[in-house]
């Protein structure tokens, strides 16, 4: 009977082990996937996102600078919403490949604002027109945080669309 015993508990504990080690492969199995999913993400946008954010945020560290004259700006340096790095993607790759997306279709008027009004804020100090450069100046702040989330939507939209069709397809189990 303690023979038994013995081997009984035995089983148990490598049942419990083995369960373990199934759980342990779920989990490695579950991350795996979100590191391939990442990996397939960045080749399907073919664009660097983080790229376009930081620019677009540091156009206004740019434009400020200029506004306390301690850097220069130039018309031509206020390049167009199409000159950008955003803008070459957004009208090349970009549109070839998510141009029928919601998301993206959205991001081109906020950005050609932000230009438009930077390219004007430059013309304005040319002008002497301090206040009214500095007036201008404090619609960067919004519409560069605007071009920056619906970047980050975008992103998230195209990573949902490359995760759902490189997903793999499990059958059910009655």
């Amino acid at each position: 009977l303690a023979t038994v015993n013995t081997a009984s508990e035995r089983s148990a504990d490598a049942a419990r082990q083995t369960a373990e080690f199934g759980q342990e492969l779920v989990h490695l199995a579950e991350e795996q996937r979100k590191v391939v999913s990442q990996f397939q993400s960045s080749a399907v946008r073919g664009f660097d996102f983080d790229a376009a954010r930081e620019a677009h945020l540091a156009w206004k560290k740019r434009v400020a600078d200029f506004l306390d004259g301690k850097s220069s700006l130039t018309q031509s340096q206020a390049v167009s919403h199409h000159d950008c790095l955003l803008g070459h993607w957004y009208y090349g790759d970009g549109q070839q490949k998510y141009g029928t997306l919601r998301e993206f279709r959205a991001i081109e008027a906020p950005h050609a604002e932000l230009h438009a009004a930077i390219r004007e804020i430059v013309q304005l100090k040319q002008q002497g027109k301090m206040v009214e450069a500095q007036a201008l100046f404090e619609k960067l702040e919004p519409l560069s945080k605007k071009i920056v989330t619906m970047l980050d939507d975008l992103e998230q939209n195209i990573a949902a669309e490359s995760t759902e069709r490189h997903a793999p397809q499990v059958a059910a189990v009655d």
